[in-house]
């Protein structure tokens, strides 16, 4: 996958700066032909995102206890309110 570039690791380092003190991460497009809701593509991402959160200051204490990932497909309307 590599490493997460553009508004997601801008807006991770933006909403740490202004003091937001809870986040959780959707991974959305779980229904699309390379993820096919498969396990390890959803594993790939979280590690991803989390480790891209610690790198722009979130402490990592707090990414790994507090940060709920949620796998989400706005196609298919999984996991949305």
């Amino acid at each position: 996958a590599g490493e997460i570039q553009g508004q997601t690791r801008q807006h991770s380092r933006l909403i740490n700066l202004l003091g937001v003190k809870q986040i959780a991460i959707g991974v959305n497009k779980m229904d699309c032909d390379t993820a096919g809701y498969k396990q390890s593509r959803y594993d790939e991402i979280a590690a991803e995102m989390k480790s891209t959160l610690i790198k722009v200051g979130w402490k990592k204490e707090f990414v790994d206890k507090s940060t709920p990932v949620m796998p989400i497909s706005g196609w298919m309307g999984d996991n949305l309110l």
